[in-house]
């Protein structure tokens, strides 16, 4: 059997944005930098995120693990 896994995203892209304006003390006196300011766009598209076979030869008590470097799970035998 193989896993595939996969993250989905659905809904609009959505924007972060975020100031600050630092602040140091030199010998004792608070000097203001710039204020600066980013944002961050974060889209809805969905990313793969590997696969693992997984043969039904491999043990399920204790549970096999498996890692696609990006998910980590593991394959449990459950009796009825």
């Amino acid at each position: 059997m193989n896993y595939t896994w996969e993250e989905v995203d659905g809904g609009p892209e959505i924007t972060l944005g975020f100031k600050f304006k630092p602040t140091i003390k030199v010998f004792g006196v608070e000097v203001s930098i710039q204020e600066v300011s980013a944002s961050i766009k974060i889209k809805n598209n969905s990313d793969r995120l590997g696969e693992n076979l997984v043969e039904y030869c491999h043990r399920t008590i204790p549970p096999t693990e498996y890692n696609s470097d990006w998910v980590f799970f593991q394959v449990r035998q459950t009796l009825n």
